[in-house]
């Protein structure tokens, strides 16, 4: 952070999508520093899923979809910072899921900002992602042209014009954060590593792509404080700013450093599934604007990354068939 006279302290924050992976996390940080928290609640989330924030934050229902609802939470708690993590997350390419994807991450976000625009000298902190930079040229740059490939990338990149847009009334302040590959114990959805931890713990060999593709990894926990940081860093206003490693690795690579970690003798079984259409090849971000603004650089390596999946496994990660919600729960 570039030690802003500003706190998290005592303020009144809402975390959208905040049972979710990142935001459940994101909620017990901000309790931690001081915070008044409120989080929304889908009517579609479990009572366990809200298990860990009892006590710790103020729980209310809201479905981002509705206008009134967003409207009236808005007013009655009267929030001087948004964290908006609500959202439906899917890598699926197929374009029939565009006009859910619009309803829920382009339309929630209009109206979260409607009515944050209403109250004034509100900071909204979205989190949208680097899919929305797609097959673009690497590393992603915020300055460059977006080129999604998937329903959930163009969603996103429509939710971020909508809050560069509200910031120019210069009636709220708002920030885009793009995170590359979160990862950390408790993803509710399956993905790379922990799928190739899950497999290895169960005693098998994990099948997959042939793994050339590239990624980076960046720490559920580095992602929380990176949003900490966005909403009370003055200068990051009406900014879209990176959040990941800089480092890209192969697929294989990460899933040999999970086989390191396990102490077992066979590799990944590599090329056995086929690359997704429009497989994104090479991603990896630039966070120069994030270490020049926010003072943020990613704390945790992908080896300290997966030691802590790896350890963590047994007391925190949920069942893979626990139901889904339109919260934000991976990316």
């Amino acid at each position: 952070m570039r030690h802003d006279e500003k706190s998290i302290a005592g303020r009144t924050v809402l975390v959208t999508g905040g049972t979710g992976f990142v935001g459940s996390r994101l909620v017990r940080r901000l309790t931690a520093e001081g915070a008044r928290v409120i989080v929304s609640l889908l009517s579609t989330d479990t009572v366990g899923s809200t298990t860990s924030l009892q006590g710790v934050a103020r729980i209310v229902p809201l479905d981002v979809r509705d206008e009134e609802a967003v409207s009236d939470c808005m007013m009655e708690y009267r929030p001087e910072i948004v964290f908006h993590l609500a959202a439906l997350v899917s890598s699926d390419r197929d374009p029939t899921l565009l006009p859910r994807m619009f309803d829920i991450n382009h339309r929630g976000t209009v109206h979260l900002l409607s009515a944050a625009e209403k109250l004034g000298n509100v900071r909204v902190v979205h989190m949208g992602s680097c899919e929305e930079y797609g097959d673009g040229p690497v590393p992603f740059r915020e300055g460059q042209r977006e080129q999604p490939v998937s329903p959930y990338g163009l969603s996103k990149l429509a939710a971020t014009n909508a809050c560069l847009y509200y910031h120019r009334r210069a009636l709220l302040s708002a920030v885009v954060l793009r995170p590359t590959v979160i990862y950390g114990p408790g993803e509710t959805r399956a993905s790379l590593l922990s799928s190739v931890v899950e497999a290895y713990m169960q005693g098998q060999t994990p099948c997959m792509s042939p793994g050339e593709q590239t990624r980076d990894f960046v720490y559920v926990d580095d992602v929380v404080e990176a949003c900490l940081r966005s909403g009370v860093c003055a200068g990051a206003g009406g900014k879209i700013i990176n959040v990941g490693t800089g480092t890209e690795i192969t697929v294989a690579e990460a899933a040999r450093k999970v086989q390191e970690r396990s102490q077992r003798s066979e590799p990944p079984d590599t090329g056995i599934s086929p690359y997704r259409e429009n497989e994104i090849m090479r991603y990896v971000a630039s966070t120069e604007r994030a270490r020049e603004i926010l003072g943020w650089k990613a704390a945790v390596t992908i080896e300290e990354g997966i030691d802590r999946l790896w350890t963590r496994w047994g007391d925190v990660w949920p069942a893979r068939d626990a139901p889904g919600t339109d919260e934000e729960r991976s990316r």
